[in-house]
């Protein structure tokens, strides 16, 4: 496929999509730009092979338990390259009505439009829009969540010698 074109969009269908961060953008790693991502997976062969074609990195995952998937992650940086605040990307529904970006749970399916642009000869693509047309509502059940057990006693204040900003040698720690 021999793209004359620097730039423009794509849409990609027959998506299921897993950790979905499309409210706050994360850093993956320290130092790195935050990003809203996604994970798009499907089962199907001949998706993969049209996915490939676009030029998508598309994975191969073999999971213990389940039948074998073919997945790509996307992202949005904050930032763009000249340093510009970027949007969240936009979340709709299948009648083009927005949704609610932090529901979107693993197993929800739809559509993406990826802006993709080519530098130094590799093609790179941005997540623009998403489009869920079967949607999971993704819950977090607060009472399965390990909590603390409330305590009679007030928080004791330690006090703590000061060394004078030193590190104590290993001969002078008390354990």
């Amino acid at each position: 496929m021999s793209d004359t074109k620097k730039m423009g969009e794509i849409m990609v269908t027959g998506c299921e999509f897993h950790y979905a961060t499309l409210v706050t953008p994360e850093a993956f790693k320290p130092g790195e730009m935050p990003a809203w991502s996604i994970q798009v997976r499907t089962y199907d062969k001949d998706e993969r092979t049209v996915w490939k074609n676009l030029g998508l990195n598309v994975k191969i995952e073999e999971p213990e338990e389940g039948p074998i998937f073919y997945k790509f992650n996307v992202y949005k940086k904050l930032r763009n390259s000249k340093d510009v605040e970027q949007p969240a990307p936009e979340v709709l529904g299948s009648k083009l009505e927005p949704i609610d970006a932090s529901r979107v749970g693993n197993g929800s399916k739809g559509n993406l439009i990826l802006f993709w642009y080519i530098n130094d000869g590799k093609k790179y693509f941005q997540l623009r829009k998403v489009q869920i047309t079967e949607w999971v509502d993704y819950k977090y059940e607060r009472e399965e969540a390990m909590m603390f057990e409330a305590l009679d006693d007030d928080t004791v204040v330690v006090e703590v010698e000061d060394t004078g900003g030193e590190a104590l040698g290993d001969d002078e720690i008390p354990f």
